[in-house]
């Protein structure tokens, strides 16, 4: 099990970058990427780092979310936590 979260969390991070950087190219107006990428042309350095801070705290979250999940399950199988 240890080694099936800690995959799950590593997936997390390729997930997030796979999606911003898979909305570059689609002419996106809403997301992530599509705000970096405006960013960029436009020249709002602001904007830029905002979406990257928000990428940074969305990736987080999600990690906290299975960090806690895979807590649960050590509980439930009787592993010591």
């Amino acid at each position: 099990m240890p080694y099936f979260f800690a995959s799950l969390k590593v997936a997390i991070a390729a997930a997030l970058v796979g999606a911003i950087v898979g909305e570059l190219p689609t002419g996106a107006v809403e997301g992530l990427g599509a705000r970096m990428l405006v960013a960029s042309q436009f020249g709002q350095p602001l904007l830029m780092w905002a979406s990257l801070f928000m990428a940074a705290i969305v990736a987080g979250l999600l990690i906290l979310v299975v960090g806690a999940i895979e807590r649960a399950a050590n509980r439930a199988m009787g592993a010591r936590v």
